[in-house]
């Protein structure tokens, strides 16, 4: 009896060494990640800011990537994101990008992967006689991120915008978005290196055009792209982080957007 005991004992003891020893060997690794505890929000890079005590920032900021990745100007931004402790949302095309890194990347680090259309073709996306085409495009680029990296997106930007589209085409392509479980959201500041003489703008001054017009709002989002021909574009975001930072902005990524919304109307007076 004594020996079955202690058999079972020693067992015990072993188990329970084998899943302590991990975490305190091996470097990054806490409870979270030990699955001990549920994370408080999966690809967050910091804590909600409900989390950190009332009556937390009165602004979040959301940086938007769109259009990649590109092996030049993607891992200058994850760069640049690391070294701040920032998370952003990239709206990716996946169509014939030879990226499998960068988007793993992405993953690790704890940004979102949201889906900008597979193609990005204007004139398949909005085809007025063709719906069905738009639901593929949305399906592809689902599929292709799912299937490769076992991550699922819900959050979408329209090629280009909604703005200038049509109410009623906009609002159909709503309703297909809905039923795969999307929620798309456009930008309420631009970096403009995309805009007509983007090529000739410096890093200060696409910076520019965000920091000095955040117009105090309390959910920022603003909207930069990473193709391979925006070499500003990463000076830029350091430059952006930095003075959003200064003007009283922690970062999120869209996934949260809707409850950090929520959560700040409910603690307005």
């Amino acid at each position: 009896m004594i020996r079955y005991t202690l058999k079972h004992i020693l067992k015990a003891a072993f188990v329970v060494v084998a899943f302590l020893v991990p975490m305190l060997l091996v470097p990054g690794l806490d409870e979270t990640a030990a699955g001990l505890i549920e994370p408080l929000s999966a690809g967050l890079l910091q804590p909600p800011f409900e989390a950190m005590g009332a009556p937390g920032p009165s602004r979040v900021a959301y940086i938007t990537i769109d259009d990649g990745p590109s092996r030049t100007i993607t891992p200058r931004m994850l760069d640049i994101l690391q070294a701040e402790g920032v998370p952003a949302t990239f709206f990716v095309v996946p169509m014939g990008r030879n990226a499998d890194n960068l988007f793993r990347r992405m993953i690790d680090e704890g940004h979102e992967v949201a889906n900008h259309t597979f193609t990005h073709s204007n004139s398949t996306v909005y085809d007025s006689r063709n719906l069905d085409a738009f639901r593929e495009e949305v399906l592809m680029a689902h599929n292709f991120v799912l299937d490769n990296y076992g991550y699922e997106m819900t959050s979408f930007r329209f090629p280009g915008g909604t703005g200038g589209r049509g109410e009623r085409g906009v609002e159909l392509r709503r309703e297909i978005l809905h039923e795969l479980g999307y929620r798309d959201y456009d930008w309420h500041a631009y970096v403009g290196d995309a805009s007509p003489g983007w090529e000739s703008r410096s890093s200060a001054t696409l910076a520019n055009n965000v920091l000095n017009n955040t117009r105090d709002r309390e959910n920022l989002i603003i909207l930069m792209h990473d193709t391979g021909s925006k070499r500003a574009t990463p000076g830029a975001l350091e430059r952006i982080i930095v003075g959003l930072r200064e003007q009283g902005y922690i970062f999120d990524i869209m996934r949260n957007y809707d409850r950090n919304v929520q959560i700040m109307s409910e603690r307005s007076p």
